[in-house]
């Protein structure tokens, strides 16, 4: 058995551990992996010895050879042909760096592949090159399975529809929305496949969810009393407003004083995709100062300051995030789909806006301007309970939010914008609508749905408990180490008895 790893700067030691386990119970496995990050992971994943992980390809050298080859006149026709035009379009659009022009919600430390990216000539360079690497790869060490962290970037992108056209087994890690509930998805897009496939089974015939109910139903009667955020959410929402109050400020200069001086000693030489020290830091000391002038001068409404009359509820979302760019990427300018939806909604409904709380002080200038200059729009606090404005509203629209599913649980009506959404097969409760011209309908429509049956959201619930296990947030976005992992012990053994599945590998 091989398998391919994808590492990441969040999550590098994780793989490790899989590999480690993996090869006690089968010591004839064999590995092999793409380090995305620093070189000091390339370096990590390259040192490993038990088991070794060969060969491993370092991406900042790749991509680098990518951009310097010239396309060959039939790679394009070729690669259109095997995938389709769309998916070639949609590596891009995945991309933070190669995709960087088209986000229009957030401001990022500039690196070097963002600049190069602004030649359209080196974006099919890069494409074509990741392509022809992963078709030759495959074709020399065919792997048995590839698993990665999360699709979040032309690379895993790119694997996954490579693995999807070429039959080999893809697995990512996936939220489900519900608690520190996660699965192992199939889908490079994250759809939640084995949850839905699940669900359709169980509705035909419980028996196969019966043991998770009594747990389902619980939690959805304990959701309607008390709706909260998932696990994952509150944690990162709580290490990143750590970050923008008058108490970071020293920190940050101290950051950009840092980077100055390491600038002047050694150079702002970093990997192409990577930002310099002085680009991140002043990044980071920019966004904590617009943050503290938005507190000053705010262009929202206070905490409890909701319309009078009836509105619908669109909560912003986080940019640039995987959550557009890979499953709505047509969808993703923010102010395009909200100017949409204030003219599609009924005349007497206003808009209400929540800004994503980790996304304060990250838009671009005159991001709240436009918004606000819109009729029918209204900015609500970042720090208003989203439930409260579920719980107040005549209709909740999202592209792919978090927020349509806790609105389908409260029974309120949705209308999911994006092009691809998650619990689309759940089949109830919503109505999808992911082109502009449609929306009067969708929303006339949603607006007089009948809300999802009890009895369907809990085999749903089943049927994501079926297959989910526990995987706190902070086990990856807080700092990690070898012996904080192998405490893990019954998440390691998930990850691996699910991954030995996917193969067909019986657990030794």
């Amino acid at each position: 058995m091989r398998i391919f790893f994808l590492f990441s700067p969040t999550f590098d030691d994780w793989p490790l551990a899989i590999a480690r386990e993996l090869s006690r119970r089968n010591p004839a496995t064999e590995f092999m992996g793409l380090v995305a990050g620093k070189r000091r992971i390339y370096k990590k994943v390259l040192d490993h010895t038990h088991p070794a992980i060969r060969p491993v390809y370092d991406l900042a050298e790749l991509e680098k050879g990518w951009l310097r080859t010239p396309v060959a006149e039939d790679a394009i026709p070729k690669y259109v042909k095997l995938l389709g035009d769309n998916v070639l379009n949609r590596i891009v659009a995945s991309s933070r760096q190669l995709g960087y022009g088209w986000v229009s919600g957030a401001v990022m430390a500039k690196t070097e592949l963002m600049r190069r990216s602004q030649d359209s000539d080196n974006v099919r360079r890069y494409v074509v090159g990741l392509l022809d690497f992963l078709f030759e790869m495959f074709h020399r060490d065919r792997p048995d399975l590839v698993f990665c962290y999360a699709v979040a970037g032309e690379v895993s992108y790119g694997l996954g529809k490579v693995c999807q056209h070429l039959g080999v087994p893809f697995r990512q890690l996936v939220h489900t929305r519900i608690g520190a509930k996660c699965i192992l998805d199939d889908t490079p897009e994250g759809l939640l496949e084995p949850i839905c496939r699940t669900y359709g089974r169980a509705l035909k015939n419980p028996v196969e969810v019966e043991p998770y109910l009594p747990q389902a139903r619980e939690h959805l009667q304990t959701f309607r009393m008390r709706p909260l955020q998932p696990e994952y959410n509150k944690t990162v929402t709580k290490q990143v407003e750590r970050k923008k109050t008058l108490l970071a400020l020293p920190g940050r200069m101290g950051g950009v004083l840092l980077a100055a001086l390491k600038t002047m000693a050694r150079g702002s030489q970093r990997e192409w995709h990577e930002p310099s020290d002085w680009a991140r830091s002043m990044a980071r000391f920019r966004i904590t100062l617009r943050s503290l002038k938005l507190k000053f001068k705010s262009p929202f409404r206070e905490i409890g300051d909701f319309p009078r009359r009836s509105f619908a509820f669109f909560p912003l979302h986080y940019d640039p995030e995987a959550s557009t760019m890979v499953l709505s990427p047509l969808q993703a300018n923010q102010p395009g789909v909200i100017e949409a939806l204030a003219k599609s909604l009924p005349f007497g409904m206003d808009l209400v806006l929540k800004e994503h709380q980790t996304m304060v002080g990250l838009r671009p200038a005159g991001f709240y301007e436009t918004l606000q200059k819109m009729p029918k729009v209204i900015l609500a606090s970042p720090s208003e309970s989203p439930f409260k404005l579920i719980q107040r509203a005549d209709l909740i629209c999202t592209i792919t939010g978090t927020t349509a599913w806790e609105a389908i649980q409260l029974g309120k009506p949705v209308v999911v914008i994006g092009e691809m959404f998650p619990f689309l097969c759940l089949g109830q409760g919503m109505v999808h609508c992911p082109d502009f011209p449609g929306l009067p309908g969708a929303i006339a429509r949603a607006l007089n749905e009948p809300p999802a049956s009890t009895e369907s959201l809990e085999l749903f619930i089943a049927s994501v408990l079926s297959q989910a296990f526990d995987f706190p947030a902070t086990l990856y976005w807080e700092k990690i180490s070898r012996e904080k992992i192998e405490a893990q012990v019954g998440v390691l053994k998930h990850f691996c008895d699910r991954l030995e599945a996917a193969t067909n590998v019986q657990s030794c």
